[in-house]
């Protein structure tokens, strides 16, 4: 098992029908109440890859 820690600049945006279409059929609600989704693009400046493990913790950085 992995997981990837991305930090850099976020910013909202409105996706395309095109691009709405490959995120699928998200919830019309949410805990009862209307779901209203916002989007982020994150322009990604490092990345840090873990393994998720028992043995010995192995780390992965890159600067983008």
């Amino acid at each position: 098992m992995w997981s990837v820690q991305c930090t850099g600049t976020a910013e909202i945006f409105d996706p395309c029908s095109a691009e709405l279409e490959l995120f699928g059929r998200g919830p019309h609600y949410v805990d009862g109440e209307p779901f209203d989704p916002v989007y982020m693009r994150i322009e990604p400046q490092f990345v840090t890859a873990h393994t998720l493990n028992s043995g010995p913790e192995r780390r992965c950085e890159h600067a983008l």
